[in-house]
């Protein structure tokens, strides 16, 4: 008699959970159909997080000091590299943080524009003719 309640209470358990089931999303990458367009200006991921290096443990919690990682452009695989896209000179990435917990990001703003330098125009990138000989 237990037996059979206990197999009742399971059974209906998970005859619940599977009607009350329905299908979530995921977080994407590309969800604005307009980034599309715009891939650099599209930020993927970002992170923060207090470093427990001893010099930032060692000091009062107030004075921690945080790291922020801001990622860009979706799709970039990490076996790319080391030829990985470059940030768009033309966007203004900004980080707004609430420092103070009142659920408004905008107390610390970061902003940081890039600016691509081409340090040796003269430099040639050609393949050369095969090599069929090691003696000059």
């Amino acid at each position: 008699m237990h037996n059979g309640n206990l197999r009742r209470s399971v059974g209906g358990a998970s005859l619940a959970l599977a009607l009350g089931a329905t299908a979530v999303g995921a977080a994407s990458h590309r969800e604005a159909p307009l980034m599309a367009l715009d891939p650099a200006a599209d930020l993927t991921d970002v992170y923060a997080f207090v470093s427990y290096d001893a010099a930032n443990v060692g000091r009062s919690l107030g004075d921690r000091r945080v790291t922020l990682i801001m990622n860009v452009l979706p799709g970039q695989e990490p076996g790319s590299g080391p030829n990985y896209y470059a940030f768009d000179d033309n966007v203004l990435y900004v980080l707004h943080v609430d420092n103070d917990r009142d659920g408004i990001a905008e107390d610390v703003n970061y902003e940081f524009r890039f600016k691509t330098e081409v340090r040796n125009p003269g430099q040639f990138i050609a393949t050369l003719a095969p090599i069929d000989s090691l003696e000059a």
